[in-house]
């Protein structure tokens, strides 16, 4: 046991010297293309930084070598070329998807709870709850809370990816 403590130390210090110095290679050069905005396909959801600290965040409706348009509240935004300072675009799980999957946990685990729940104690004692109501309720519960807790979930979920950036 002895012998692998320094074995395992020294890969863990490697692996936090080496993971640093890669990540921030790959991320060099490759970022200040304007082609890859001009990539970025319509309706796709972008965060535009300005030279002058300006934040857009909307819907990728178009771009040309001198300017991009995005829709930002229903409003459409053209930002030229030089004033834009960072483009990224951003993905991820969507809300929809993290509502679906957190209430159908969530009425799983209520139904379970619904029939934990229900019948007599075997002491005879305390309250007789019918299963036939328990469980519905605690699935009707569970789907809430769950799909509440997915909603929170889904709405941090959301990767930012540069794409651009001017120096």
């Amino acid at each position: 046991m002895i012998t692998r403590a320094p074995a395992i130390s020294s890969l863990l210090v490697l692996l936090l010297v080496v993971s640093p110095c890669a990540g921030g290679q790959a991320a060099g050069g490759a970022n200040r293309e304007w082609s890859a905005v001009m990539a970025v396909r319509a309706g796709d959801h972008v965060i535009v930084e300005s030279k002058t600290g300006q934040r857009f965040d909307g819907t990728f409706s178009s771009a040309t070598d001198a300017a991009l348009t995005v829709s930002v509240r229903g409003k459409t935004v053209s930002i030229d070329k030089a004033d834009v300072r960072r483009v990224y675009t951003v993905g991820g799980s969507s809300m929809k998807n993290g509502v679906l999957i957190g209430a159908a946990v969530g009425a799983g685990a209520g139904a379970g709870l619904g029939a934990a729940a229900g019948g007599c104690g075997t002491s005879g004692f305390g309250p007789c709850f019918d299963r036939s109501a328990t469980i519905p309720i605690g699935a009707a519960a569970g789907a809430v809370v769950g799909a509440l807790t997915g909603l929170a979930i889904g709405s941090v979920r959301h990767k930012r990816t540069l794409i651009y950036e001017m120096m």
